[in-house]
């Protein structure tokens, strides 16, 4: 299979699986971890301005959101010590 229909496939797969959450919130909690899952990342957000919506990775309550607005804003990599859970 040549890389555009397996990208077009596999963007057809997530927008189903994304679409198919009850609510918003959980539409975008399952977005982040599937685009993370999908980048092989330990982290993964989604920032609207100078708020972080949703994040996955992170210790529970522990989200470094003015680090990661700044890393968005500049370009920049964020280095996040010890994600998980």
């Amino acid at each position: 299979m040549d890389t555009s229909a397996w990208s077009a496939q596999q963007l057809a797969e997530y927008l189903a699986v994304v679409s198919a959450f009850d609510n918003e919130r959980d539409a975008m909690f399952g977005a982040v971890e599937l685009a993370a899952e999908a980048f092989e990342a330990e982290i993964g957000a989604i920032v609207s301005g100078e708020t972080v919506l949703v994040d996955v990775g992170f210790p529970s309550g522990r989200t470094p959101e003015r680090q990661i607005v700044e890393a968005v804003v500049s370009g920049a990599a964020l280095d996040v010590p010890g994600p998980g859970i």
